[in-house]
């Protein structure tokens, strides 16, 4: 059987970070025999052009991968619902829409490796504005301006369908420190106006990853939890 082609990692344009889960996950609300997964809330103002034009493409995405969904799966298309949209609105205190959306992006934090019964650990690559990947990033607050590489992807069972982000690295914008490391995830992202990197280039390696866990979601149970 052909290896199945993976969908494109792709970064977001810059949003405001909300109940981050990054440098640790969330352990809080975990299902029983369910893992603890990294996760984000990431914020935006849509009519931003580079919003605007992200939403677009990766709508286009969501429909294509849906299309084919239900050409596949005939007895589904004609009542088809969306579980949870991949932009959804935000909300204040008193429940009144701020105008903003925001995309939530996860990662796990561990899976059973199939072929050993072994626990492989996860955690998400960091770098910062300058591309420097920190080996030792700093807590992540909700306020932190963010770009997340993310591959997107949807989730069907039946007639439900789930459009969600798997977490792949995290640039920080507002929060530049020190710590650089060698590899990792900088090479995904472009460097922010005003900063200098100092460091050599280091080209992200998505196929070398896959079984390290040095940041990839390698989470093989899915979007479940969404």
């Amino acid at each position: 059987m052909a290896k199945q082609k993976r969908d494109p990692i792709v970064v977001t344009p810059a949003g405001i970070a909300s109940w981050p889960h990054l440098n640790s996950p969330d352990t809080k609300f975990v299902e029983p025999g369910k893992f603890p997964k990294y996760s984000v809330k990431l914020q935006f103002d849509p009519n931003d052009p580079a919003w605007a034009k992200f939403m677009a493409d990766s709508q286009a995405d969501f429909d294509a991968k849906l299309e084919a969904y239900k050409a596949d799966n005939p007895k589904f298309a004609k009542r088809m619902s969306v579980a949870n949209p991949a932009f959804r609105e935000v909300f204040d205190e008193e429940g009144e829409p701020t105008g903003l959306l925001e995309l939530v992006a996860r990662m796990g934090s561990q899976y059973i490796d199939r072929k050993t019964n072994k626990v492989v650990k996860l955690k998400p690559g960091i770098c910062d504005a300058a591309k420097n990947n920190l080996t030792n990033p700093p807590p992540i607050w909700g306020g932190s301006t963010l770009k997340v590489a993310v591959r997107r992807g949807l989730h069907t069972t039946g007639a439900e369908y789930t459009e969600f982000w798997q977490i792949n690295g995290v640039q920080i914008i507002n929060l530049v420190t020190g710590g650089a490391g060698s590899g990792g995830v900088g090479g995904m992202f472009d460097a922010e106006d005003g900063y200098e990197d100092d460091s050599p280039e280091a080209p992200f390696d998505d196929e070398s990853r896959d079984d390290a866990g040095g940041g990839v979601n390698q989470d093989p149970e899915g979007p479940e939890d969404f």
